[in-house]
């Protein structure tokens, strides 16, 4: 995997975030619009949270160890906070991918995960995604200048 520079994976983590959101929203209305592909919409979101958060692991946690000195013990409890909205989505998944999937049931599940979902990317734009912490210029904060 290449080295991404800090700020390049805070626009990575950012545009991300965007994406969750937008299929989150589209997929509030699908639910109301044709509701027979609602199943499928939820099984591509899961699949994008999986990545987002492989994404976190993978590339966020190191430029986080690189830069802030609490950012990975941030995203540690911020993930296990965020555990069971995680697990949500993945028995959501699951139901949506039965044959005899109920579709009241899956939008009325989503409809809750929503909001929770949400707010899980919201937090972590202010408490992770931090452009004063994610970025590329390295300094010596015991340096004086003389």
């Amino acid at each position: 995997m290449p080295q991404f520079r800090p700020s390049e994976v805070r626009a990575l983590m950012m545009s991300e975030c965007e994406s969750l959101r937008a299929a989150l929203d589209e997929l509030s209305g699908t639910a109301e619009r044709s509701p027979q592909m609602l199943g499928a919409g939820i099984v591509d979101l899961r699949d994008r949270l999986r990545s987002y958060l492989r994404h976190e692991q993978e590339l966020l946690l190191p430029a986080l160890a690189a830069t802030d000195h609490g950012g990975p013990g941030r995203l540690a409890r911020m993930r296990a906070a965020h555990a069971a909205h995680y697990i949500a989505i993945e028995e959501l998944a699951r139901a949506a991918q039965l044959p005899d999937a109920d579709v009241s049931k899956l939008a009325a599940g989503l409809s809750i995960l929503r909001s929770k979902l949400r707010r899980d990317l919201d937090e972590d734009e202010r408490c992770l995604l931090i452009a004063e912490t994610l970025q590329d210029d390295e300094c010596g904060c015991d340096q004086t200048d003389g």
